[in-house]
């Protein structure tokens, strides 16, 4: 199968397992904190795919074209992103939902990813978008795809973080403490 194909099945898949995933995990909080970060992500992927598609057109020519292996591992990355942000949305359970929230008898979950990360199902999604970039071969699109996607996360995670703080006090200045925000030894 070509590698494309391959690239846009997986991605499709995706696409449908996160309407999946955000359908089923609604609920009812007294209040939504996402502060519009919900669509800042989105919006930043979008820009990300338009981005590096023309991008990609563009520098056809200009850009160095990665080895076929560098695809490949590409693809790698995106499958493993994939899989890594849904096993912590697993872990997270019924706490886990599209918009930055706390709800009724909400816990701090500190268990699976969440000993080492405090945002892992964001750091599945980076190593997939880094996987996207890759699977271009195209070093201009995998640069877009690594950064751009970034920008969102990182708007999410500053107004997660606070809500977190504002929630949990104490115990979740203890617990950023000892986890990394999005990967390890890097943030």
């Amino acid at each position: 199968m070509h590698l494309v194909n391959a690239t846009n099945i997986v991605l499709l898949f995706w696409l449908a397992l996160e309407v999946i995933t955000n359908l089923t995990n609604r609920v009812r909080a007294a209040a939504i904190q996402d502060a519009g970060t919900f669509r800042s992500v989105w919006v930043s992927v979008a820009v990300a795919f338009l981005l590096a598609d023309v991008t990609e057109g563009l520098t056809r020519n200009l850009s160095p074209k990665f080895p076929s292996w560098v695809g490949f591992i590409g693809l790698l990355l995106l499958v493993f992103g994939i899989g890594f942000r849904h096993y912590a949305i697993r872990v997270l359970g019924r706490f886990f939902t599209a918009r930055v929230m706390i709800q009724k008898n909400h816990t701090l979950v500190q268990e699976g990813p969440y000993r080492l990360l405090r945002h892992p199902t964001y750091t599945g999604a980076w190593i997939a978008f880094i996987g996207v970039g890759l699977t271009t071969r195209n070093l201009f699109a995998a640069l877009i795809f690594t950064f751009i996607p970034l920008i969102g996360l990182l708007r999410r995670i500053h107004v997660e973080e606070r809500v977190l703080h504002e929630a949990f006090g104490e115990s979740y200045k203890e617990y950023a403490k000892h986890t990394w925000r999005l990967f390890p030894f890097l943030y």
